[in-house]
């Protein structure tokens, strides 16, 4: 063991001492599929690779590779699934288990998929419509995170279909789908193959229950940065910050510094794990005290840039405002009312979360049933008010269209109270209208009715 030790040591420092550019490539292993290291384990799996490198065996899926280290086959339980290339190595097409489920790519553009044409459409590198149709008119649109994670999905209409949270290695740790179909493209835009658990980068595959890639990088990206000479680790250890699109090295993204409320939330509602909210909260909390999102993630030294381009800033925070018009979820509520609660705006919009919009829904029936014509989101002008108009979430209007009935639904302090926001909002509309509105707190378990 101690010769190898010294003998990797030495490779290094003759590979530091040659002149050669910032990055290099490593010479292609052709090899016959024999064990170089077994019984490792990683995250509880264990893991045995051929002499080239390449992960043979990943807990209990095993994987073949051709004499050019392109991954051919995987198979999980007897469930094989092929993959084809092109002379470029460009991936062309998958083939799962069954006989209908043949998966083809052309380009980024072009893509068939369980019996579907699929039709993405891209600003620039970054995939922001798929269509299901050759003239777009069905379709989802992708409203990414500060990775450019497809973190949730939306129809034409502005409708939720598919949401994703994603752990900081890409792991799926929370999925909300209707019937909608299942689109490829999860956690930082590459295509993850449902198949095997692993997402396809291009160059090579990367398994984000391991955090690692599954075969070597063929080249060192940079020479002088020691963490570069770890041929499997994924965005030099540091998946906040960096993203690694061609599978060849980490790009520092700039939509991370973008100063969106939405990066600050993904922040503080990363993980569940009292370890994890130990910083992250801290983080997001001292980012949003400061003002804005660029600040924080400048601060705690997790963004490069600080600022982007405006074309792209105002990209982001138009996709926020549209993601707030169909997303919610009770973390996002909270963590809304908790830390956004006066000088910057419901990332969520006026519907509010789940817990909300069911709330509404619930008063609603109750004004319908006693009679009078429920509407939801009723404007009322507040001149003088902190702001210039308010929005009850539901008014009872009588045969006239007059407003008899004005309610709120908000959430409740730990006192009994509706929060500040609410609480000035109620008097806004009590000062215009010359009605209290009634308040009813989601947050808390309404009585039973009385009989």
């Amino acid at each position: 063991m101690i010769w190898r030790v010294i003998a990797f040591w030495l490779a290094i420092v003759a590979v530091a001492a040659t002149e050669l550019p910032s990055s290099f490539v490593f010479s292609v292993c052709f090899c016959e599929v024999s064990f170089c290291c077994a019984g490792r384990s990683a995250n509880g799996l264990k893991c045995a690779y051929d002499l080239c490198g390449n992960m043979l065996v990943g807990g209990k899926q095993s994987l073949v590779y051709n004499p050019e280290n392109r991954l051919v086959a995987s198979a999980v339980s007897n469930r094989v699934t092929t993959f084809g290339y092109a002379d470029d190595g460009t991936r062309l097409w998958k083939q799962p288990p069954g006989t209908n489920g043949l998966q083809v790519w052309i380009g980024g553009i072009y893509e068939e998929k369980n019996g579907k044409t699929l039709f993405h459409i891209s600003a620039g590198d970054r995939i922001v419509y798929t269509a299901f149709s050759s003239d777009g008119s069905a379709g989802e649109y992708y409203h990414p995170d500060h990775l450019h994670s497809a973190q949730v999905m939306s129809t034409n209409s502005g409708a939720l279909t598919q949401h994703y949270e994603y752990t900081a290695y890409g792991n799926t740790r929370y999925t909300f789908s209707t019937n909608a179909f299942p689109l490829s493209r999860r956690y930082t835009s590459q295509v993850l193959d449902e198949d095997t658990g692993l997402y396809y980068y291009g160059s090579r595959y990367y398994d984000p229950v391991l955090g690692r890639f599954v075969q070597p990088d063929t080249i060192v990206p940079n020479r002088f940065d020691p963490q570069a000479y770890d041929r499997y680790a994924y965005a030099r250890d540091n998946p906040l910050r960096y993203t690694d699109p061609s599978g060849h090295g980490p790009v520092d993204d700039a939509l991370f510094n973008t100063g969106t409320i939405k990066s600050s939330y993904q922040l503080m509602t990363m993980h569940d794990t009292g370890w994890n909210k130990a910083w992250e909260i801290p983080a997001g909390v001292v980012g949003m005290a400061a003002g804005t999102a660029d600040a924080a993630f400048n601060m705690m030294s997790l963004g490069g840039k600080g600022v982007v381009e405006g074309g792209i800033k105002e990209t982001v925070k138009v996709g926020v405002e549209e993601l707030g018009k169909v997303e919610g979820e009770k973390a996002g509520a909270r963590a809304a009312e908790r830390s956004l609660a006066k000088d910057v705006p419901n990332p969520f919009g006026r519907k509010g979360g789940l817990e909300h919009q069911a709330r509404v829904n619930e008063v609603a029936n109750d004004v319908k049933e006693r009679g009078l014509d429920p509407r939801k989101e009723y404007q009322v002008e507040t001149p003088g008010g902190a702001k210039e108009s308010r929005f009850a979430d539901v008014a009872g209007l009588d045969s006239k269209g007059n407003p008899v009935e004005l309610h709120q639904v908000g959430r409740e302090t730990k006192g009994g109270l509706p929060v500040a926001r609410e609480r000035q909002a109620i008097q806004d509309i009590k000062s215009a209208t010359g009605q209290t509105p009634q308040f009813h707190p989601y947050n808390t378990t309404p009585p039973p009715p009385q009989p």
